[in-house]
């Protein structure tokens, strides 16, 4: 993976994505950015402080779900 410049990355595959626990960035992009990337990893991904997807996707998770993704919501 290489930084091109603050708005684009690149990867040179295939990346061997795997689940983690991530705190949600404050910006909508880069948080949708970080859920995709988590539905492509294997295993169970938690992303945490969603209000910003929340607030600039209505009804995300259940629209994912509709097409095949596991989001659920949680809280601790």
């Amino acid at each position: 993976m290489q930084l091109l410049d603050p708005h684009r990355i690149y990867v040179n595959g295939p990346t061997k994505w795997r689940a983690a626990e991530v705190g949600c960035p404050p910006a909508l992009r880069p948080a949708a950015c970080l859920l995709l990337a988590m539905l492509a990893a294997r295993g169970v991904s938690e992303l945490r402080n969603i209000y910003v997807i929340e607030r600039g996707y209505e009804d995300l998770a259940e629209r994912l779900n509709t097409i095949g993704a596991k989001v659920e919501y949680f809280q601790d």
